[in-house]
């Protein structure tokens, strides 16, 4: 299995691979698989998920999975995690963990940051201090910084959000 970027679906995998005809019932080699499978491609190469790496993402979001149902079934609510929240800026950005950690000022790397900094604002009860100390030991006046401008350089790109108070 190949893995594919955040932005498409198994639905739509599966949509791609009617429309080139590959027939899933035989298996294919190698390279014949790369050719027909446009998704799999990602950052210039071919990234062959290891089999141990599956098994183990698709155990982690059952037991996440499981662990939702169970507190829902108690009537606890949903209240989502700063590790939540990063692991969606992470999909979302394509940014790694490590790097929204890092003290790295690239424009796509500061921007995961400040979005990151903003959502755990907003979605969390979370206190300033505590929310940088998550993000790599960051002082609180970056996190209110950030919260503050991330609105703004989003609206840059068309996308608006309202300001937080």
């Amino acid at each position: 299995m190949y893995a594919v970027s955040a932005h498409n679906t198994a639905k739509g995998y599966r949509q791609i691979v009617q429309d080139n005809g590959i027939d899933l019932r035989r298996k294919p080699n190698i390279s014949e698989e790369m050719r027909a499978d446009p998704i799999g491609y990602a950052n210039g190469r071919w990234r062959r998920l290891k089999a141990a790496e599956a098994r183990e993402m698709r155990r982690a979001a059952s037991e996440e999975a499981a662990e939702r149902a169970a507190r829902y079934k108690a009537g606890v609510p949903y209240r989502i995690t700063l590790a939540e929240i990063e692991r969606r800026i992470c999909k979302a950005t394509r940014v790694s963990r490590a790097e929204i950690h890092s003290s790295r000022r690239s424009m796509r790397v500061v921007l995961a940051r400040q979005a990151f900094m903003y959502w755990a604002r907003r979605l969390t009860s979370r206190s300033l201090p505590e929310i940088g100390r998550f993000v790599g030991g960051r002082d609180h006046t970056t996190v209110l910084h950030a919260s503050r401008v991330y609105p703004d350089k989003r609206a840059e790109r068309g996308r608006t959000l309202r300001r937080f108070a």
